[in-house]
């Protein structure tokens, strides 16, 4: 299968993946003209830059092929479709090739789950940094997570320590060799991604940070609220909310912390969903360590599972409260020690369980 056979194929699939929509072009090529907006060869999305442009992006997927059968996604397993996956070569090759032409300003990538989330997400990555480091392409890249996805040990610094939390530190942000001092103690190597925050972009342990990271092979990430910083010019990916100037001059942590805060709350999230936390839009992961919580946890049960609040206790009584794996127990039938190992075997994710059980639901994720 050829480049173009596969970009009609996964950007078709892509018009119903979620945060973006297609551009609605039908302009075919044609001889003696340039460009081409055909949504059957080529499907684009558009999102804002930091200075406030509209951009168009590349709207396509990595592969469509999925090992899940989610009822309600078209990429399912059980669906009898045309299926294709591009080489991370292939796809960095046809960005730049479309942005030489002026045709894109960017990528949007998401992807079906190929082999194992692990597996598509270094896919993905490598097509990423294929772009980033032997292009040195510096546009627009929003790039989905995967679900499920294996969890990185995640590690918060600040520069002067813990202490800094309660104490004012003096000056210790000053220091870029203090932040290659704190994450050598945390041994950043090139598995890991450092996220550097600093409302102004220009902090010196924040820089400090994200060279150690790149001298290292990590990602390297940076988190401001003032475009064209000098840790925009150290990092692989920038994210750059704009809120506009303070109410009271100076500080930032108000509407810029605020934004940075929204942005983590993004970030934290999407890692509950890639450590098996959430089942549908549920934390089915919640420790009943108190009142409040243990009602949320029958609650959770009934929503996920359709059950009664009598038969949600019973449920959670059997699991030692453990929400998730009475939501299993309930929608798989099977008996409480099977569960556990089945949700064991399946890393905690319960649509994961579900799948690989034959007596299991329809599974949702």
């Amino acid at each position: 299968m050829d480049v173009l056979e596969k970009l009609t194929i996964l950007t078709d699939a892509a018009k119903y993946d979620a945060a973006c929509t297609s551009s609605g072009g039908s302009r075919s090529f044609q001889k003696g003209h340039i460009g081409n907006t055909s949504s059957s060869v080529a499907g684009c999305c558009h999102s804002f830059s930091a200075d406030g442009r509209c951009v168009t992006l590349l709207k396509v997927l990595m592969t469509n092929r999925c090992v899940y059968d989610c009822k309600y996604c078209v990429n399912r397993r059980s669906n009898d479709t045309r299926r294709a996956i591009f080489t991370p070569e292939e796809l960095a090759d046809l960005t730049i090739s479309f942005y030489r032409r002026n045709y894109i300003e960017g990528l949007f990538l998401s992807s079906g789950v190929y082999r194992s989330p692990d597996y598509t997400t270094e896919l993905m990555i490598k097509a990423l940094r294929l772009l980033r480091e032997m292009y040195r392409f510096n546009g627009y890249i929003h790039a989905k997570a995967i679900p499920g996805t294996a969890p990185e040990l995640v590690q918060g610094l600040i520069a002067g320590g813990q202490a800094a939390m309660f104490t004012a530190q003096e000056g210790a942000e000053d220091s870029e060799q203090l932040a290659a001092d704190d994450l050598a103690a945390a041994r950043l190597n090139e598995k890991d991604a450092l996220v550097a925050l600093a409302a102004s972009g220009r902090t010196p342990y924040s820089i400090g940070a994200l060279k150690y990271a790149r001298a290292r092979g990590a990602a390297a990430i940076a988190l401001v609220c003032s475009p064209n910083s000098p840790m925009s010019k150290e990092a692989i990916l920038t994210i750059c909310p704009l809120p506009g100037p303070e109410v009271i001059t100076g500080s930032t942590r108000l509407k810029a912390g605020t934004a940075q805060k929204l942005v983590l709350n993004m970030l934290s999230t999407g890692i509950m969903i890639k450590l098996g936390k959430v089942y549908g839009n549920l934390m089915v992961d919640v420790q009943a360590t108190n009142q409040k919580l243990a009602e949320r946890s029958k609650l959770i049960v009934m929503e996920a599972t359709g059950c009664s609040r009598a038969e949600a206790e019973a449920a959670l009584d059997s699991t030692d409260g453990s929400a998730k794996l009475a939501i299993f127990l309930r929608l798989s039938g099977l008996d409480v020690q099977t569960a556990k190992q089945k949700l064991k075997a399946a890393d905690g994710y319960v649509a994961k369980a579900l799948m690989n059980c034959t007596k299991a639901s329809p599974v949702h994720n």
